[in-house]
């Protein structure tokens, strides 16, 4: 049977299933398990649509059963059981999916028991785990067999289809063992998340909460983070199981558990920004660095190296001021102080290595003892140093990273390695200094963090990521129906809005907003706004409208409502109906400069050119000695379309004095031109066409600034073709 066909297949049972509806979705299950070749899950097909028929004719009997409840939902439960078991068979015969070509390579291989793994694993314990060799002179052999094993287990967790009562026991055995290395636990915890992605098992789930209890941050912050997405990408799901539903109700108001949660959903929100910064260092940043450096001979490292911007070449520091650079990479700064990635697009290079062939490597925390590290720094000696160890026990990079960092630093060359590493090694040594002060609730953000990254990572950068579902794409904790009554807080969703809102999600802070809307009146104010905002971003006229003017019923008079909605109405060109807010917003603010420049455009586009014209003289009287261009311009145009052409050489004038622009030449042709005298009009005229490259891009340019003067009727389109004419045939 076609892979895709029985996936097709499967999501519309499921899909059947959230709805709720049994017999449907047995008659569909029935259908595809038809396909199967052995009888075993058709037997329980069979069990399942006679129980339901059991229920359902009682019920038509009336017969009142108090369980029935309970027993309908165990009946759905069984029903998305087979529905995975039927999937999972078929796509095992069929799929050439990662997932299922590795089901078929290592499904047979037993030859091993699980108490033989556990064994070598608390051997291994004894060996690399009693401390911490700063040398990094472990026994390559430890190492070896100790990964070999830890991936044999691993394999296990991820390709097991559903636990027994005996797995659970075992794992949760063996995740309790004090004789077991982290690294271990860690990643038994990934393979429970990648196996729950490929079908839920609420054993699996089970655990996860289990391990979440954990004293170890590392390790309760690594199932936490799996808790909440694999909720997130299920929610339906989720709510099927009782076992599950009465872990989250006993943690619903644990304080500690909403705000690690809270945690979660914030360092997942900030992978939106990741593609964002990626295409922004690809596509800008980095280009134009790069040419930069090639242009002066400059290496492009140095530039953006850790101590560039104290030890900055006055000449580099002139251009990244004048292009912009430097703002850009502040920009960068500040969005990483707030959670965002911006290591991403630097380390995606470097995970061609060899070493992130191995799906089990991706979700491994980073440890001095694997045997690639060893091998790595066995043959660099010289990297053996307090300096790198800082490095690689320091928080700025994710586990996944340190390991492209070390391999891609036993490759460079000695002299290099020896330029880069007093650099990064002072710059370790201080955040390690730093992360001594760290209380529970930054290590449980940094640990959250490295994880979500090494999540995001291997979903969007496995050689194999286009044959997994990736979860980023469902994050919104607070939008899956299991969760909705741990974020429903004001104090938890508004400043996930406020975050959205600052890095222009608009779409995405609405949602949170509206679940605040009405039910929380001290800030209802604020809350309207941001939603007026958000639509008024989408270019929703209606929705903003309706918000803006419900802020304006609680609070009238406020400046920033009425500001907003006048700027609404304009943007879509409901000049009149802007006006009396601006007048509104004016009555509050007679002197600002902005405000007045607004209120006297928005005069201009509903015709009433004289109250404009005072508005922008009103704003040369406020800008005083500093008047500006724009506003001499302003004035100028204003004064032709009013008819007061003396009045506009006046100003032209005035603007020739300080801008000799292809604008100002081009104005003063137009000024002259309406005065009747076209002589001096054609100078200044040829004085502006002088600065264009060719015809059209002048004749372009002259049509848009004739456009007011010919809406005026001052100028006709007799006019325009004559002057453009005489100046390419003259």
């Amino acid at each position: 049977m076609e892979p895709n066909k029985v996936i097709s297949s499967y999501k519309d049972i499921i899909s059947i299933l959230d709805r709720k509806l049994l017999s449907k979705a047995i008659e569909r299950l029935k259908a595809l398990a038809d396909e199967l070749p052995s009888d075993d899950i058709k037997l329980d097909l069979n069990e399942l649509e006679a129980n339901y028929a059991t229920m359902l004719n009682f019920l038509n009997k009336g017969i009142i059963d108090p369980e029935r409840e309970k027993v309908h939902t165990g009946l759905i439960n069984k029903a998305y059981v087979l529905a995975d078991k039927v999937r999972i068979s078929l796509l095992t015969l069929y799929s050439n999916n990662f997932y299922f070509e590795c089901k078929r390579r290592f499904d047979y291989d037993y030859s091993q028991t699980f108490d033989s793994l556990y064994d070598i694993l608390k051997r291994s314990y004894s060996k690399l785990g009693n401390h911490k060799d700063i040398n990094f002179n472990y026994a390559l052999d430890d190492c070896q067999e100790h990964e070999e094993t830890l991936e044999n287990l691993f394999n296990r967790v991820w390709l097991k289809d559903f636990w027994r009562v005996e797995d659970y026991e075992n794992i949760t055995r063996l995740f309790s063992d004090d004789n077991i290395l982290l690294v271990d636990k860690a990643s038994i915890i990934g393979a429970t998340l990648l196996s729950l992605f490929e079908h839920f098992d609420e054993k699996k789930m089970l655990f996860l909460f289990d391990a979440y209890g954990s004293d170890e941050i590392q390790l309760s912050q690594r199932a936490i983070v799996c808790i909440a997405l694999v909720i997130a990408n299920f929610p339906e799901k989720i709510l099927q199981f009782p076992e599950v539903n009465s872990r989250l109700k006993l943690y619903k108001d644990d304080a500690t558990f909403v705000s690690n949660l809270v945690i979660v959903q914030k360092q997942l929100i900030t992978t939106w920004e990741t593609e964002k910064i990626t295409k922004k260092m690809k596509e800008d940043i980095i280009p134009s660095i790069t040419r930069f450096a090639q242009k002066n001979n400059i290496p492009s490292n140095d530039i953006i190296s850790p101590t560039a911007m104290e030890d900055i070449n006055p000449e580099w520091n002139d251009w990244m001021h004048k292009s912009g650079m430097h703002d850009k990479l502040r920009e960068l700064g500040d969005m990483q102080q707030e959670g965002a990635d911006i290591y991403m697009i630097t380390f995606s290079q470097l995970k061609t290595y060899p070493f992130f062939a191995k799906l089990f490597n991706w979700l491994m925390p980073f440890t001095d003892s694997n045997s690639r590290i060893v091998m790595t720094f066995d043959n660099n000696p010289e990297q053996r140093s307090d300096a790198f160890r800082a490095i690689l026990d320091a928080d700025i990079f994710c586990d996944s990273d340190k390991y492209s960092f070390s391999f891609l630093m036993s490759h460079l060359p000695a002299g290099q390695r020896e330029s880069i590493f007093p650099q990064l090694g002072e710059a370790g040594k201080e955040q390690i200094e730093s992360s001594k002060s760290y209380d529970s609730g930054k290590r449980k953000k940094i640990y959250c963090r490295s994880f979500i990254r090494d999540l995001y990572r291997f979903y969007n950068l496995f050689y194999r990521r286009n044959d997994f579902e990736n979860p980023f794409r469902h994050i919104e904790l607070y939008k899956a129906k299991p969760l909705r009554d741990i974020f429903m807080s004001r104090d938890i969703l508004m400043p996930i809005a406020d975050y959205l809102i600052r890095n222009e999600h608009y779409d995405k802070a609405t949602y949170p907003l509206s679940m605040l809307d009405g039910k929380d009146k001290e800030d209802a104010l604020e809350i309207l706004q941001k939603l007026g905002l958000c639509n008024q971003k989408q270019m929703e006229l209606n929705s903003a409208t309706k918000y803006y003017i419900r802020a304006l019923n609680i609070a009238p008079n406020n400046i920033w409502t009425n500001h907003h909605i006048a700027n609404l109405y304009r943007t879509f060109m409901l000049h009149k109906e802007a006006l009396p807010y601006y007048k509104k917003v004016e009555e509050a603010k007679p002197n600002s400069i902005p405000l007045i420049r607004e209120l006297a455009d928005c005069l201009m586009e509903t015709g009433e050119k004289e109250k404009a014209l005072n508005y922008y003289y009103k704003v040369e009287y406020l800008e005083n000695d500093n008047v500006t261009i724009r506003t001499l311009v302003d004035i100028t145009e204003t004064s032709l379309i009013c008819g007061k052409a003396e009045q506009a050489q006046t100003y032209i004038n005035k603007i020739l004095e300080k801008d000799k622009s292809y604008k100002s030449y081009m104005l003063a042709g137009h000024v002259y031109w309406i005065k009747g005298d076209p002589k001096t009009a054609f100078e200044f005229y040829h004085q502006s066409k002088a600065t264009y490259n060719g015809e059209k891009d002048f004749n372009e340019a002259f049509y848009n600034s004739a456009i007011p003067l010919l809406l005026a009727d001052i100028m006709s389109e007799n006019d325009v073709s004559i002057i453009c004419d005489v100046l390419y045939t003259i």
